[in-house]
């Protein structure tokens, strides 16, 4: 299910409850102007049922509109609350633009010049390239890092330009 459709239904819901609370305010008004009537049925009263019926229905009524929209204020405030989460959520989500967040170019000679005579893992290559960034990769910079360095230690290799020795981890790369 899309995000849109989620929300379609869960906005959907709200609606729904929102008109059994109206409805509910609305049973409970009726049920409070027949007491108030019985109850001025009982005391007798011709001018004393006039005030009392108008009275309450009206102060009901405004009491009613007053509810349904704090209803609505409230869903405006939750649904200005969900956009803003969702916008957070995305920025969160969201490539770093910012010069600090990318990793400054490993082109060139950086590879070659981490690879010395004397045979290294591509671990200890990867770590020599980590210190001669000179700050500290977060995780998503160091996966960055790591995946360049495959690819160029591959590269090097191919082109005969270092050579390599042993296979899997205990793979060792070196110059002439």
């Amino acid at each position: 299910m899309s995000n849109i459709e989620t929300a379609k239904a869960a906005i959907d819901a709200e609606i729904e409850h929102a008109k059994l609370g109206v409805a509910h305010f609305l049973a409970r008004i009726e049920k409070l102007e027949k007491t108030i009537a019985h109850l001025i049925s009982v005391d007798g009263g011709v001018l004393a049922t006039q005030s009392a019926e108008a009275k309450p229905a009206k102060v009901a009524k405004r009491k009613l509109v007053k509810a349904v929209k704090a209803v609505k204020a409230v869903k405006a405030v939750k649904a200005v609350k969900a956009v803003k989460a969702k916008q957070a959520k995305q920025a969160k989500q969201a490539k770093p633009t910012t010069g600090e967040e990318e990793l400054p170019s490993t082109g060139g000679d950086f590879w070659p010049d981490l690879i010395a005579a004397q045979p290294q893992s591509f671990a200890e290559i990867l770590h020599a390239a980590v210190g001669k960034l000179g700050f500290e990769p977060t995780k998503s910079q160091a996966l960055k890092l790591k995946q360049r360095a495959t690819f160029a230690i591959n590269a090097l290799v191919k082109a005969s330009k270092i050579q390599d020795s042993g296979k899997g981890r205990g793979r060792r790369f070196f110059k002439n």
